[in-house]
């Protein structure tokens, strides 16, 4: 890295769940995310409809003086254009409602484009729990993910299925709400290794 700070982009970043530790522990963030509230602050829904106000991810940031080392961009993260990081990182996201309108193939290839050489990509994926996520396209089994992840060029690195629990998070449901979801997760780096 030749002295720089490292890198990373999170995609899918919400209100910067994973983007402050990131940006407290010395990279430089690049935060991508749709959802214009979460992103800049705003009036949303909680999981019962209840109507709550969201500070948003630039709120938090300014709150813990960390503005400087945190690039927002609202974008599609099967689209955004972004110069290649050290780490790109993607917690459910790839399974949110908005992108199943998007071939999982697709959005894979250019996640890849996002990770520099040398780098790491780490992915949070949900697992069919239904015979209806099993025929979506971005609900593949788990010994389906290393094949997003051709070699020469990728070694993975890990891939692993967590033992299911209760999902609390807002905006994860898929096909109406999930009490319990599956998830795996997958590290992989891209060849050509710079020190």
């Amino acid at each position: 890295m030749h002295g720089r700070p490292p890198t990373a982009a999170i995609l899918g970043c919400a209100d910067g769940k994973f983007v402050l530790p990131a940006a407290r522990r010395g990279f430089d963030v690049v935060a991508v995310d749709i959802d214009e509230v979460a992103l800049y602050g705003g009036m949303t829904k909680a999981a019962d409809g209840t109507p709550i106000e969201m500070p948003g991810l630039q709120w938090r940031l300014e709150t813990e003086q960390l503005e400087q080392r945190v690039t927002i961009v609202r974008g599609d993260l099967a689209s955004v254009r972004i110069a290649p990081c050290d780490f790109v990182f993607i917690s459910g996201a790839l399974q949110y409602s908005y992108n199943l309108k998007h071939r999982l193939v697709d959005t894979m290839s250019h996640v890849r484009s996002l990770v520099a050489p040398g780098g790491l990509v780490a992915i949070e994926y949900m697992l069919p729990v239904t015979e209806a996520h099993s025929m979506l396209d971005t609900h593949p089994s788990a010994d389906h993910w290393p094949s997003f992840f051709p070699t020469p060029e990728w070694t993975v690195l890990a891939n692993r299925v967590a033992d299911p629990g209760p999902e609390r998070r807002p905006g994860a449901s898929v096909l109406g709400t999930h009490q319990f979801l599956q998830w795996g997760y997958i590290t992989a780096q891209k060849g050509g290794f710079v020190a």
